[in-house]
């Protein structure tokens, strides 16, 4: 099963926070070895450290991969691949397209940092939402969803009625009604 992460790799987005809770995963479910990979997308300046931070959990039986810079096409072929996307960014989020993006790709479960723009998506599925920085938390609720069918299933149908108000058929309509109204007001204001 996958883990993925897809994002920048600064202190902000968390990947860093996903590496920690995947190690502190298999400490507490040794079993998970072996079945359970992390792979980490994406490129950015704390790259070292995130390589540093992960052979100390390979060398404890840990699987991760860098996959570093992809390409857009690429990146919805991870996202699909993914048990759990996991973004664990602490904040600075205005809103969660990514999200969206993973729930869209087929990631059968989209896990969140616990931050007002992902809030903003996930909010009505508080199962999806985590505190980074409380690394047993965070594992055991990768925990469930990587062994438990029934919670994944749930939150899976879950997400796929969010990202559905999403789609371009259900939004399309609302912009140009929105845009329409807007300029219908201008030319109000321009015959008056």
């Amino acid at each position: 099963q996958n883990i993925v992460f897809l994002g920048r790799f600064v202190e902000r987005k968390g990947a860093h926070h996903v590496l920690a809770a995947y190690k502190t995963l298999l400490s507490l479910h040794a079993e998970l070895r072996g079945t359970t990979r992390l792979v980490l997308c994406g490129d950015g300046p704390d790259r070292a450290k995130l390589e540093k931070q992960a052979k100390e959990i390979q060398a404890s039986g840990g699987d991760i991969v860098f996959t570093g810079f992809l390409p857009e096409e690429e990146k919805k072929n991870y996202l699909a691949s993914a048990t759990i996307a996991a973004f664990p960014s602490t904040g600075g989020e205005s809103f969660g397209i990514v999200l969206i993006e993973a729930m869209a790709a087929g990631s059968l479960v989209v896990l969140g940092g616990n931050n007002d723009g992902y809030k903003t998506v996930l909010g009505d599925e508080p199962l999806s939402l985590v505190d980074p920085k409380q690394y047993a938390v965070f594992a055991e609720r990768l925990y469930d969803f990587l062994t438990n069918d029934t919670k994944r299933k749930a939150v899976h149908d879950s997400q796929q009625k969010i990202v559905h108000t999403y789609d371009i058929e259900h939004v399309g309509p609302k912009l140009v009604a929105v845009s329409s109204a807007a300029l219908a007001r201008r030319a109000r204001k321009r015959n008056t």
